[in-house]
């Protein structure tokens, strides 16, 4: 894990490697509350499919439920993902199957009190190592100012 009292302190940990402290096991449940709201019909993400396989948006929305094992930043108000890019699916995760988080910081760019954090991430499933998805996520965290 990679912990600092400010945002911009992760400019330091540009290339370093982090990974999620935590996995996620992706339930029939999960996937079932997750098509109840996308209306996702597709039949391989069905309860009837052999091998249930996870919606692909899915897996991009546990990304921001797996940094923050990763990522340990204080002193900001409040932190909002403004950007996803260079998402790609590796392969299927099946359903029942756990989710681990590997990351780098690729780049840190400060923008008058605010700090935006980009990071080049992949999950994989954690039994096998198996690549799931790449992606390219950027945060960004509103600071503090001293006027607050």
């Amino acid at each position: 894990m990679i912990k600092v009292s400010a945002p911009s302190e992760l400019a330091s940990y540009i290339g370093d490697d982090f990974k999620s402290t935590e996995n996620v096991l992706v339930s029939h449940e999960l996937i079932e509350a997750f098509l109840a709201v996308s209306e996702d019909r597709q039949s391989i993400h069905t309860a009837e499919a052999e091998a249930r396989i996870v919606p692909g948006n899915l897996l991009i929305s546990l990304i921001p439920r797996l940094l923050p094992s990763c990522l340990s930043v204080g002193d900001f108000e409040r932190c909002v993902t403004v950007k996803y890019s260079e998402i790609r699916f590796k392969s299927p995760l099946i359903a029942g199957e756990h989710l681990t988080l590997f990351g780098q910081i690729s780049n840190v760019r400060v923008r008058w009190s605010d700090v935006f954090v980009t990071a080049d991430v992949s999950l994989f499933e954690s039994d096998s190592g198996r690549l799931i998805l790449t992606a390219q996520v950027t945060d960004l965290y509103e600071t503090r100012t001293s006027s607050d």
